[in-house]
């Protein structure tokens, strides 16, 4: 049998005694191959320790070990800087509720980065921006008085939250250009 070199955990341990134990209910062992055993899966230090305890026992196997844990922010946005997303999650409540929610939560973050709150239906809420560049300043002193015109230009960014009843819950879609703050929360949020 192949040594499992993973760590043992506290539940397999209680696992490979409730199967000891069962073990010896059907007379497979006596009491003093159950506390030696028992001693051997408490001390144990590995899943391949555990294993060999109940390697004579018919129909005793450990379950699988879990998979590992994904990382926290794998798949959340990376690339700093202000670039389109979507992102799309269920809330566990009425449409009504979940306006509300959007209202309450998400508005401070999408106000801290200058949205500001343009349509707040209950199916529809639209986050807008409205920025002048830095370039455009540049050119008003370079090219003054005629680069006062690049002032005239200002760039506008919307991120758009789309909540559709599914039964008891809401369904909500978000979509829309933002710095890299507000694409990671949001796409946190579709976990």
């Amino acid at each position: 049998m192949p040594a499992d070199r993973m760590r043992a955990s506290d539940a397999e341990r209680e696992q490979t005694v409730g199967f000891l134990r069962d073990a010896v209910g059907e007379g497979r062992l006596d009491m003093d191959e159950f506390t030696e055993r028992t001693t051997q899966a408490y001390l144990a230090k590995t899943r391949g320790e555990l294993l060999v305890l109940l390697d004579d026992i018919p129909a005793a196997q450990l379950a699988a070990p879990p998979p590992p844990a994904p990382s926290p922010d794998r798949g959340l946005p990376r690339i700093p800087g202000r670039f389109g997303f979507s992102a799309r999650w269920v809330a566990p409540t009425d449409r009504r509720r979940a306006a509300t929610d959007l209202e309450e939560f998400v508005a401070p973050l999408m106000r801290t980065h200058g949205y500001a709150l343009v349509h707040g239906g209950e199916a529809l809420k639209v986050f807008a921006r409205e920025r002048r560049p830095l370039w455009t300043y540049v050119v008003a002193v370079v090219f003054f008085p005629i680069g006062l015109l690049a002032l005239l230009h200002k760039e506008r960014a919307q991120i758009v939250f789309e909540l559709r009843e599914r039964g008891e819950e809401t369904l909500i879609s978000v979509s829309g250009d933002a710095p890299l703050a507000i694409r990671r929360g949001l796409s946190a949020l579709e976990r």
